[in-house]
């Protein structure tokens, strides 16, 4: 089995819930992604996505009033879940998550993370 701990980028662009959209959103636009974690205390309590923040964008509001619910990924799935998880939400990465009792956010896996990872086996 290739888990998602395996080939997931450890460092990754998140936001606090109370980062203001107008910086969220030029933060994505600088690292040129489409989704980012909300964390907080080191615990995964939503997403907000570039699409999301350029159609709800009030430059002062709050990023935790306008977030998604989680969407994630447990550091020991399989890749392949991780894929269904992408597909599924029409996401191109995906925060990873120790497990899902903790919500501790390790990191985020992408599609070319599990392109490589195959290319790789």
């Amino acid at each position: 089995m290739v888990a998602v701990k395996d080939f997931m980028q450890k460092q990754f662009v998140g936001v606090s819930r109370t980062t203001k959209a107008g910086s969220a959103l030029k933060l994505a636009e600088a690292a040129k992604v489409d989704l980012m974690p909300v964390v907080e205390d080191e615990r995964l309590c939503g997403i907000i996505t570039s699409a999301n923040l350029e159609k709800k964008l009030v430059e002062e509001t709050e990023v935790g009033k306008i977030m998604d619910r989680p969407i994630f990924i447990e550091a020991d799935a399989r890749l392949e879940d991780a894929a269904e998880v992408m597909i599924e939400y029409g996401v191109g990465r995906v925060p990873v998550v120790e497990n899902k009792y903790s919500m501790i956010c390790i990191g985020v896996v992408t599609s070319t993370d599990i392109v490589n990872a195959y290319k790789k086996s």
